[in-house]
């Protein structure tokens, strides 16, 4: 491993990671990719780079590449995240990709994260998290507003709504509400 963090705080790393996996039966790891029963042993790499957080923008990339079962799976994960100049609101986008390749067959995985923070003052917080994967097609939001009334005392509100692609369709595009679901917790510290 080499791990490398310059006085502005940007960071670069590298590591060797050897895996073993015993799988007891076949893992189907994407439609119609079975992976057999055995032992697996292999050798996987990473190269991470990323920029500051305490700059306005920070960037960063991952990749991991390697062995995988008895083939290979190459990673890509990125993010861009932008902090408004007053603090007040924050904005990130992260993606991945991951590639593999197996004897069993191929396969591509994708999630795209987006996050948003904003808060009004530092006593109120509203965020929202919105995640996609195209491995079940699914579109997830889950938003939330904290409240600190005092140091220990805090309310949320959380919204959490799902989208799903309906059988059969083929157009990305198209999604139908699944479900929502709204939760209220209040969280309150009595000292003596």
């Amino acid at each position: 491993m080499l791990n490398f963090r310059s006085q502005a705080g940007d960071h670069y790393e590298t590591n060797y990671a050897p895996e073993f996996q015993r799988l007891a039966e076949p893992f189907e790891i994407a439609p119609g990719v079975v992976i057999p029963a055995g032992s697996y042993q292999f050798h996987r790499f990473r190269v991470q780079l990323e920029s500051s957080d305490g700059r306005p923008l920070a960037v960063g990339a991952t990749a991991w590449f390697g062995g995988f079962y008895d083939g290979h799976l190459t990673q890509l994960e990125g993010f861009v995240h932008w902090t408004e100049s007053s603090g007040h609101l924050q904005l990130g986008l992260a993606v991945e990709n991951d590639y593999g390749y197996l004897p069993e067959g191929n396969f591509i995985f994708r999630l795209w994260q987006l996050k948003t923070i904003y808060a009004f003052n530092p006593d109120v917080l509203l965020s929202a998290f919105v995640q996609y994967d195209s491995e079940s097609r699914d579109l997830g939001m889950n938003a939330r507003l904290r409240w600190t009334v005092k140091p220990g005392n805090d309310l949320f509100v959380v919204w959490n709504r799902g989208w799903k692609h309906p059988v059969g369709e083929r157009s990305p595009a198209l999604l139908v509400p699944d479900a929502d679901q709204v939760i209220v917790k209040l969280r309150w510290t009595f000292t003596r």
